[in-house]
């Protein structure tokens, strides 16, 4: 939320982490609110992000108008608004109000009394609701009860200090949630910790007449290993809410959700037991027993053992010895003596899986302690998982020590565990370094990621594992990078060491103070180090890391060289326009050189990989990476650089008193993703159509031109035209209220040759409340152009064929209908 990017979190239920990702396009997030499809959220801006997380992708966006409301901070869905077309809840700090899904206001801004929110949840479960949970930072992190139906604070609040971590923390997004076996919860989360979630009980769908939980539960399997299970409890004398217990009819004994046993003849406050002898097989059971009335079951006490023979427990004591010479590899071991999950263990071991890291392989039968491994193919970073089995099956896993044979050269991605095999993390912000999902740094994901959090003032280092640089004069380090700045300054450095971290001697540093990259660094440096068998290398954050929001590394491609010397021949050509070959900045490892009047640059390099762009104003920069440069050989390379060409023909309509403009697309090869649209040399729009209406312009001469986006590049102007609105052209007071129709008609947003717009044209006599929506063949509605107060006035709106989720419709006849106090009209459109 510090700067704009997105990353989501994806755990389970329980807590389990499972996958961290971007979405492209979306910024980020404050709260977020679920309709059953999408996620909604917003950065506290009046537009709203629709997702879809499944897919990790960016659906659209939801612009926000309702009064009084200044950003959606906090974001609840409501099935139940608009008629029960649904909605949200929405506000910003001390702002609260309701939108439709198109991001019309329902409500405008309600007091609520209460400052700072920053979250909130819809619970329809909770009595005498629907009600509105919001997080509020005033007086520590507290909820706050709303009722919907009378807009009032019901004065229920509860402070969520209780939560260990969260007592001085700040108040974030909150949602609620149903869990399968009919509890409801709302879950709260802290801005200071991402990781640390609060869940409170609501409401739990037992009747409060239903027994409560049993006491004393045992479950017991037999420790011969017989498929026999004892169970065992006493009744409860309690209903689940504390009260004495009216009846109790019946106690069940489900295994794995299947009932088993039913005792007819519970004693309220007196034992139970059962026997069950008809489990399938050896596994795992959740066993739950649960007491019966008339109404209904109340709390389960729920037991999960494991029934019959075990496997075994990890083997102990792993240790991998290497020789350095001849890479033979021995594993050592001791045989686990319990079994993995607490079952019965008397079947023996009968074998073993070794896996060696780089996924070869090894089957070993018999019961033994060591294996010797003579078959590493290739230098790199060596582990073994060892698993022992029995004829029950496979048992638990115990992981080696690590071991990496010297090697001359480093590449990691970050693909695999972080850190990496080998790679350590020295200094402070032991935790401020992890593996991201993200390609922020320009490679593929994942990536490494430095974090600002938590905060430190000093040096962190990511140390690789050690190189091989005996003979050898200097190291060559590639790699890509990104540098998302907060504030302030702080260096960012490649240190070495060759005595395990020591000492440590700087081979390149950067002071930073804005963002930096994504790019790729090509850096030759020597050190005292280098020469060393045990040469590590460090990307090095040295200062205050508050100032810092992230420090993205990826492909890291480090290798001891001698100095070699190759050359490189560059030819660069213009494709349209005037530009001056001479004036073209070509840049290479960030080293810049001009070409001579034939375009040509000739240079002579060090062996490696190079990056190189070519840049002159008005036209698109052209860029070739991972340019290899040999020793002794010339490598020859070709750029050009295509002109960007303006739209041509811009020519306009007065609609009074609006201005409508067409163009023509440019003449190119690139791609074009957009125009600006100029009045009087100010930008007033930009758009993706080749048309454009400027409404309301003011009565005078004007000039409008139009230029070409080519990503995040812009061509010169168009053609200038001169646009005279007079006061004839003003607006007039309308006589009548009336639905006059649309033009052009038929159109297609989709179509070539056709106009992508319609714009429907009213005129409203009184002020009031008016409506115009937009309905298929089918009667349904699937777009609301206007719903809202107007002024008597003549009327211009667009429709550009999307329905209200910004997805196009399909082709065919629809209606639209003005509502405008006694007055109603339909028409029809192609």
């Amino acid at each position: 939320w510090r700067t704009g990017e997105i990353t989501f979190h994806e755990f389970d239920m329980d807590g389990t982490f499972v996958q961290e990702f971007n979405i492209a396009g979306a910024t980020c997030i404050r709260d977020m609110a679920y309709d059953g499809t999408y996620f909604y959220g917003s950065p506290a801006s009046m537009t709203i992000n629709i997702m879809d997380l499944e897919n990790q992708t960016l659906i659209g966006t939801i612009p926000v108008t309702c009064a009084g409301i200044t950003g959606v901070r906090h974001i609840a869905y409501d099935p139940e608004l608009d008629g029960g077309n649904g909605g949200f809840w929405i506000g910003n700090w001390d702002e609260l109000g309701a939108i439709t899904m198109s991001g019309a206001q329902i409500y405008g801004n309600i007091n609520p009394v209460v400052a700072s929110l920053y979250g909130s949840a819809y619970d329809s479960w909770t009595g005498d609701g629907p009600y509105l949970w919001i997080f509020s930072q005033t007086g520590g992190a507290v909820l706050h009860q709303f009722k919907i139906a009378t807009q009032t604070f019901t004065g229920v609040t509860h402070n969520c200090s209780d939560v260990p971590g969260f007592d001085d923390g700040i108040a974030g997004g909150a949602a609620t949630y149903e869990d399968d076996s009919g509890l409801f919860v709302l879950l709260v989360n802290i801005q200071q910790d991402p990781n640390l979630i609060a869940a409170y009980e609501l409401v739990i769908t037992a009747d409060p007449d239903a027994p409560g939980a049993p006491t004393d539960v045992t479950v017991t399997p037999d420790a011969g290993g017989a498929l026999v299970t004892e169970i065992s409890w006493v009744c409860p004398t309690l209903t689940w809410q504390g009260n004495p217990l009216p009846e109790l009819l019946e106690m069940r004994v489900y295994r794995d959700n299947e009932l088993i046993y039913t005792d007819f003849e519970p004693v309220m406050g007196g034992p139970g037991n059962y026997t069950d002898i008809d489990v399938p097989s050896s596994g795992l059971y959740d066993y739950r027993v649960v007491g019966y009335n008339s109404w209904g079951e109340g709390m389960p006490v729920v037991e999960t053992v494991w029934v019959g023979e075990d496997v075994p427990a990890a083997v102990e004591n792993l240790l991998m010895t290497a020789d350095p010479q001849t890479w033979i590899v021995t594993l050592t071991w001791d045989n686990p003596t319990t079994s993995l999950h607490g079952g019965a263990f008397n079947e023996p071991i009968i074998g073993y899986h070794i896996v060696r890291s780089d996924g070869v392989v090894f089957e070993l039968t018999g019961i033994a302690t060591t294996y010797v491994d003579d078959t590493i193919p290739v230098a790199g970073v060596y582990y073994y998982t060892v698993q022992a089995y029995n004829s029950v099956g496979d048992g638990g896993t115990a992981t080696s020590n690590i071991w990496w044979p010297p090697v001359n050269y480093i590449y990691e991605d970050f693909s695999c565990s972080f850190p990496p095999d080998g790679w350590y993390i020295d200094g402070l912000g032991q935790t401020n370094w992890s593996a991201s999902t993200s390609n922020n740094a320009g490679g593929y994901a994942p990536e490494a990621k430095f974090s600002w959090y938590p905060s430190f003032i000093g040096v962190s280092r990511l140390v690789s594992c050690p190189l091989y640089s005996v003979g050898y004069d200097y190291c060559w380090l590639e790699f890509n990078h990104f540098v998302n700045h907060y504030g302030g300054s702080y260096f960012l450095k490649i240190q070495t060491t060759s005595n395990g971290g020591a000492t440590w001697n700087t081979g390149w540093e950067l002071e930073v103070n804005s963002n930096i990259g994504p790019l790729q660094e090509n850096i030759y440096f020597t050190t005292p180090d280098i020469g060393s068998d045990s040469l590590r290398i460090a990307f090095t954050f040295e200062g205050d890391s508050w100032n810092i929001n992230y420090w993205y590394i990826d492909d890291v491609f480090c290798e001891s060289c001698g100095y070699y010397i190759g050359y490189i021949s560059l030819n660069v050509e213009l494709q349209g326009g005037n530009g001056n070959i001479e004036d073209v900045e070509v840049a290479i490892n960030n080293q810049t050189f001009h070409p001579d009047s034939l375009g040509n640059v000739f240079l002579e390099l060090w062996q490696g990989n190079y990056d190189i762009s070519a840049e002159l104003t008005g036209y698109f920069p052209a860029f070739e990476n991972n340019v290899l440069i040999m020793c002794n050989d010339t490598t020859y390379v070709d750029i050009e650089l295509h002109f960007l060409e303006p739209p041509f023909n811009l020519y306009f309509e007065i609609v009074a008193p609006h201005v409508v403009l067409n163009w023509n697309a440019p003449q190119t090869a690139l791609y074009v993703t957009g125009y600006k649209v100029y009045r009087d040399d100010e930008l007033i729009a930009e758009t993706t159509e080749l048309y454009y209406m400027d409404g309301n312009v003011p009565i005078g001469i004007h000039e409008y031109y139009v230029t070409a986006k080519y990503g995040e590049y812009e061509s010169g102007p168009s053609n200038i035209i001169e646009v005279e609105l007079t006061e004839a052209d003003g607006m007039l007071i309308p006589t009548i209220t009336k639905l006059t129709g649309n033009y052009p008609n038929p159109f297609n947003p989709s179509g070539a040759g056709r106009s992508p717009e319609t714009v429907i044209k009213f005129s409203i006599k009184d002020a009031g409340y008016v409506k115009l929506d937009i309905f298929n063949t089918k009667g349904q509605r699937v777009r609301i152009l206007i719903n809202n107060y107007l002024e008597p006035d003549f009327y211009n709106i667009i429709w550009n064929g999307k329905n209200n989720i910004g997805k196009n419709v399909s082709s065919g006849i629809y209606f639209y209908k003005l509502k405008a106090g006694e007055y109603s009209k339909t028409r029809k459109m192609l």
